[in-house]
């Protein structure tokens, strides 16, 4: 249309058209086009078409023509280029052209080198090139050598060069270095520098340090930890710390301690239950978590795999103090499993007499309304 209404197409149109290409050929075509108009590329078209080659070879077919036509290179035409490198060496060579033609490595171009870097050691010559260069490196940066890491001992050798050089560790270093600790202690010995470098734990590094935990109560220290800093508790964090080994801990003794958190989110019962049952076959202690949720899926599973054991501790339940109106509750939801609708209308009723506060009370009688047919 442009050509017939004697519109003379210009680099803005070109680049345009350019954009449009969905594939480094179609790319070609449209250079050709320009070319063929006597239309000057210039370093935003083949920066445009740099962006469409599919690998490295294709990224130095356009630098050649960049050249051939006198269109001078800049650090983000060599930074697309490197970012086409398969590999370290190809990142290198990139490097020594960007030199070579004058143009001035920055940080982005020695971060890209450095994801190419495949080992500690490699991490390092580039940090040292940075410098070298004068080239500030920044939390990226170390933070990225920080993943290059093999262990605990090298990650903590980049948190002191980080430091030496200045620069500020944030919880995205930190959560790198946790992941490098081989075991717990040293998980903790990361939140300690955390800590004193006031940088707040966010949830990954949370989840992350319970996932290092040996034992539940291990992972019960870092949920009070977590707690004292007024950090959000979620319910995955509590799922990790239920799915940790056991030990010889009852289920007592973790009920009294979760009542106690300031949010209690009683679907990490699921994990509770299953790991007592599924994994420890600890049975009294995976009915004792069931008793107090019963509604819980895992506490109806419970019911329907062990229906008598679990029938008979909750009726010698409701001679224990304060646990006959959860012994009850539990009854009827194990009744209902069972498909005896009388049979679990009678102990929610009972439970709503047994019940001690009003807030229960209503609950039980929600059960009931949503689960027992009226006339029941």
């Amino acid at each position: 249309m442009m050509k017939a209404d004697k519109v003379v197409p210009n680099e803005v149109t070109y680049g345009t058209l350019l954009n449009r290409t969905k594939d480094f050929q179609q790319g070609l075509d449209v250079l050709e086009m320009m070319k063929a108009d006597k239309v000057v590329p210039n370093e935003v078209t083949y920066g445009t078409l740099l962006n469409r080659a599919k690998d490295f070879q294709q990224g130095l077919d356009v630098l050649e023509m960049m050249k051939a036509d006198k269109v001078v290179p800049n650090e983000v035409t060599y930074g697309t280029l490197l970012n086409r490198a398969k590999d370290f060496q190809q990142g290198l060579d990139v490097l020594e052209m960007m030199k070579a033609d004058k143009v001035v490595p920055n940080e982005v171009t020695y971060g890209t080198l450095l994801n190419r870097a495949k080992d500690f050691q490699q991490g390092l010559d580039v940090l040292e090139m940075m410098k070298a260069d004068k080239v500030v490196p920044d939390d990226v940066t170390y933070t990225t050598l920080l993943n290059r890491a093999k262990d605990f001992q090298q990650g903590l050798d980049v948190l002191e060069m980080m430091k030496a050089d200045k620069v500020v560790p944030n919880e995205v270093t930190y959560g790198t270095l946790l992941n490098r600790a081989k075991d717990f202690q040293q998980g903790l010995d990361v939140l300690e520098m955390m800590k004193a470098d006031k940088v707040v734990p966010d949830d990954v590094t949370w989840t992350t340090l319970i996932t290092k935990a040996p034992s539940v109560s291990a992972g019960m220290e870092v949920i009070e930890q977590l707690v004292e800093s007024n950090e959000p508790l979620k319910l995955y964090m509590m799922n990790a710390v239920f799915s940790r080994p056991l030990g010889e801990i009852a289920a007592e003794v973790i009920l009294d301690w979760f009542w106690k958190l300031p949010h209690q989110p009683d679907r990490s019962m699921e994990a509770l239950i299953g790991n007592y049952y599924n994994k420890e076959r600890r049975t009294k202690d995976a009915l004792r978590v069931a008793l107090h949720y019963p509604y819980l899926s895992a506490a109806k599973k419970l019911m329907r795999d062990i229906p008598r054991l679990s029938n008979d501790y909750f009726i010698d339940a409701q001679q224990q103090k304060g646990l006959r109106a959860d012994a009850l509750y539990a009854l009827a939801i194990q009744s209902l499993q069972q498909g005896s609708l009388d049979a679990a209308s009678k102990y929610i009723s009972e439970a709503i007499v047994h019940a001690k506060t009003d807030t229960k009370k209503e609950r039980l009688r929600e059960w009931k309304k949503d689960n027992i047919p009226s006339g029941k």
